[in-house]
């Protein structure tokens, strides 16, 4: 017998009206149209009397109506029987198009329509979310939410996991101000917003970021879609040799540790001397780096898909902790179904803070901010201005769904870092940097008491 009467049955014994709607039952999950129909008659009693009616009842209007009286399954046994079905009829229609001629659920667009319609990556996208929706389908009856009185083994085990680093992880900025103020570090399931005006400094920022948690043993994804991946190596190497300490610098009468000169290498114009060494540099990163950086560059040519669902795939593929988008703006955006000015990337940043979220990563994000006149003197020279939140416009959904947004500028060797909104407060909390990237030194300025004490060692 059917699992179908068998649930209905159920629910005439049990005189239970929102079997239906508990379990997520609907006409599509009966397999044959004599179940459809008895299931259709019975919605509409149950929302004409807020009642059932009677077994005799039902079997004196339908004829093919089979009652099975005291069904020992429970409604979860019956539900996932049918959910079965369901399954293996609408794979069925997604293939062929239908499961008999007279099939009221038949699918126009199915497999075999379209398959000479659409290229392989088209194909298997729609395939893809075409499961994805069945999937829904069958877990409308699961359990919402967590219950705080008694839904507590969870919590208690992944406090265990979090202890043991397994499952939250925190990394730590390169900018000791910034750690103070998220209370130790970037934590996995979060989105931080970077932004900047054009030139200002943000990819450099975020290329930093990514170095450090590497550093620390994070294996970073880093998407660079504005930059051919030998510019993101050269800023990379200069940086990881600044923080070696290849050379020693004198800036304003305080010595800083740099790097191989950036431009040298991106020009390819070094001394054969400082080849020499860069090459054997180079080749010893994996000593200072616990983790690593898989870079996704404009120029990769197997990179031509940029949306939300190749970056979740390389997430997952690479096993990520970290995730650099550059910017996020030259992402394949989300279907703008608001029909609004920026849209498009407000269902991106919406998606992205989910994906963070459900894959447990650290994702950085980097957006534009609007040229302003308040970043001019009256003599009409640029003062070091970090950008407000209400400069970003297309992009600001960006800013509403990160954990923390970040303002930066720079200017003449020196930079500013501004948290502009937070969980943990640090707001317009100004941060001043060392800024000559050129040289790999991006770090926070020394406090008064430091640099006084190495200017007094130099002198």
């Amino acid at each position: 017998m059917s699992a179908g009467f068998k649930f209905i049955s159920k629910m005439l014994d049990s005189k239970n009206v929102d079997a239906f709607s508990k379990y997520g039952i609907d006409a599509e999950k009966f397999p044959t149209p004599e179940e459809r129909e008895v299931f259709r008659y019975l919605e509409y009693y149950i929302r004409e009397n807020r009642t059932l009616p009677s077994p005799e009842e039902l079997s004196a209007k339908f004829e093919d109506f089979v009652y099975i009286p005291n069904v020992a399954c429970s409604f979860d046994t019956l539900a996932k029987e049918l959910n079965g079905k369901f399954i293996q009829m609408s794979l069925a229609r997604l293939v062929q198009g239908n499961v008999g001629a007279d099939d009221e659920f038949a699918k126009r667009d199915n497999l075999s329509s379209l398959i000479n319609e659409k290229d392989g990556y088209e194909l298997i996208e729609w395939l893809a979310d075409e499961v994805d929706k069945i999937k829904q389908r069958i877990n409308s009856n699961q359990k919402i939410g967590h219950n705080i009185k008694t839904d507590f083994d969870w919590f208690l085990d992944e406090y265990e996991r979090r202890k043991q680093g397994k499952t939250f992880k925190v990394f730590p900025s390169r900018f000791p101000s910034l750690n103070k103020i998220m209370g130790g570090g970037y934590s996995t399931g979060n989105m931080y917003t970077w932004f900047g005006r054009s030139g200002r400094g943000k990819s450099i920022i975020a290329l930093i970021e990514a170095i450090t948690a590497a550093i620390n043993g994070a294996t970073v994804l880093y998407w660079g879609l504005e930059m051919p991946k030998y510019e993101l190596y050269a800023r990379a190497y200069s940086f990881l040799s600044a923080r070696r300490g290849i050379f020693t610098a004198q800036i304003d009468g305080i010595d800083y540790e740099v790097g191989f000169p950036q431009r040298d290498i991106l020009m390819a114009k070094m001394s054969p001397t400082f080849y020499h060494g860069f090459k054997n540099f180079v080749k010893t990163i994996d000593q200072q780096m616990k983790g690593t950086i898989i870079f996704r560059c404009i120029d990769d040519e197997d990179f031509m898909r940029r949306d939300l669902r190749e970056l979740e795939f390389e997430i997952r593929q690479t096993g990520a902790d970290v995730v650099v988008i550059d910017p996020a703006y030259y992402m394949d955006m989300e279907f703008n179904s608001s029909k609004t000015a920026g849209g498009d990337m407000a269902a991106t940043s919406k998606k992205l803070r989910l994906m963070a979220g459900n894959l447990g990563v650290v994702l950085h994000v980097i957006t534009q901010a609007e040229e302003t006149k308040d970043q001019y003197a009256e003599d009409g020279e640029r003062v070091l201005t970090p950008p407000k939140r209400n400069e970003v416009k297309k992009s600001k959904q960006l800013l509403e769904d990160a954990s923390l947004t970040i303002g930066i500028d720079t200017k003449d060797g020196q930079g500013v870092i501004v948290p502009a909104k937070g969980r943990n407060g640090g707001e317009d909390e100004k941060i001043d940097i060392v800024f000559l990237p050129n040289y790999g030194l991006v770090q926070e300025m020394p406090s008064a008491e430091e640099a006084e004490e190495k200017f007094t060692v130099n002198f």
